[in-house]
């Protein structure tokens, strides 16, 4: 629960300005303990015993073209915009290069950097050392990974398909306490395209992130996602 709070308040970054309705509902506001990324407490294994909504045929159908949709990333990149549950707001640019690598430089005056190289997930910031986490800890771990199998990774708690919209709501399978994080999908042509998630910590409280000027297959540049130096190895968050 520490940890959690912690991502919360690294990224409620103040940057107000206006913006579109957005695609998600409007929330309660509640203390921001929700990140870009999620909650850090999400379990890596997979327990078969555990399973959210019964999914009929057609329900499967729409998740197995979201996991086609995240399979079939390689490298996006874009601009976003993040509102905290206390209704800051902050923006900045995301780059994706799967498997596993992201990065979110948040804009000026903010000095915040969250990226993963695959292994950790690290928010970095001037004037402090850096904080890390195991991204299996996190659903964006889940996301993306190689080969995404949503039903297998994740307990699916709500789903939606429309003309216009498709959502699915996730949380760990390990335990009901993690939160939760909820994507939503504009379809563009047809095909899916990711323009949002809200991610709603243990306690309440929602962060939402929404995506735009989505750029397809231009590869970042491999530094981008790699972990700043730290002088003498200090130790990674989470680890003993």
């Amino acid at each position: 629960m520490k940890l959690l709070c912690r991502l919360g308040r690294a990224f409620a970054v103040a940057s107000v300005l206006l913006v579109s309705p957005s695609l998600a509902e409007e929330t309660e506001e509640a203390p921001p303990d929700t990140a870009v990324g999620g909650t850090t407490t999400w379990s890596a294994e997979v327990d078969s015993t555990v399973s959210g909504i019964t999914l009929d045929d057609t329900q499967l159908a729409v998740v197995a073209e979201v996991n086609a949709y995240f399979n079939g990333i390689t490298d996006l990149k874009g601009s976003f915009l993040q509102t905290d549950a206390e209704k800051g707001q902050s923006k900045g640019k995301f780059y994706i290069q799967k498997p596993g690598r992201f990065r979110f430089d948040y804009a000026s005056p903010s000095t915040l950097v969250v990226l993963s190289d695959g292994e950790y997930l690290s928010f970095e910031e001037e004037g402090n050392p850096p904080d890390r986490y195991p991204l299996e800890s996190t659903p964006f771990g889940v996301l993306f990974e190689e080969k995404v199998d949503l039903t297998n990774s994740a307990k699916i708690v709500e789903l939606y398909s429309g003309a216009d919209l498709a959502t699915i709501a996730l949380e760990d399978r390990s335990d009901d306490s993690n939160g939760r994080i909820k994507l939503f999908f504009a379809r563009v042509d047809g095909k899916l395209e990711l323009a949002e998630w809200l991610v709603t910590g243990p306690e309440g409280g929602d962060t939402r992130v929404e995506l735009a000027e989505l750029v397809r297959g231009e590869k970042a540049a491999a530094e981008l996602f790699e972990l700043r130096k730290i002088s003498g190895e200090e130790k990674k968050s989470g680890q003993k």
